[in-house]
């Protein structure tokens, strides 16, 4: 399960991928100019978003994907932008979606979101929903 989460100025996000049916520890963010990006979905097109993001998200020059299935326009992730005064929600659309257009003071993304909302929606930060560290 997957999950990045983020709350009052804080991101978390799990570790756990799996490949060849085999499941590991992997870094599922990013952070550089007092940013980060946390995403879920598959693990390279995230990483790939990420690294196109700090070298300046030009929509003229989109991310080449590599996707899990090798096809370049098929990718597969969402991803959470945290800036210092807001966050914003992504997917391989490029259209991002802010945190003030959301009106949400929390927010998660992957598999195990629903259940990262509802531990928010109880009071719980980001780092607490799931006992991990933060990014």
């Amino acid at each position: 399960m997957s999950v990045v989460a983020v709350r009052d100025g804080m991101m978390a996000a799990d570790t756990q991928a799996s490949g060849g049916g085999i499941k590991f520890g992997m870094r599922k963010t990013a952070c550089q100019d007092g940013v980060a990006i946390g995403w879920a979905g598959t693990w390279v097109d995230g990483k790939t978003f990420a690294e196109w993001y700090f070298k300046g998200a030009d929509i003229s020059s989109p991310p080449v994907y590599h996707g899990r299935h090798g096809d370049q326009d098929r990718a597969d992730f969402a991803a959470i932008v945290l800036k210092p005064d807001s966050w914003e929600y992504w997917c391989e659309y490029l259209v991002p979606e802010l945190s003030t257009d959301i009106h949400m003071p929390f927010y998660a993304i992957g598999s195990g979101a629903q259940a990262a909302l509802a531990a928010m929606h109880l009071g719980a930060t980001a780092i607490e929903h799931h006992g991990i560290g933060a990014a």
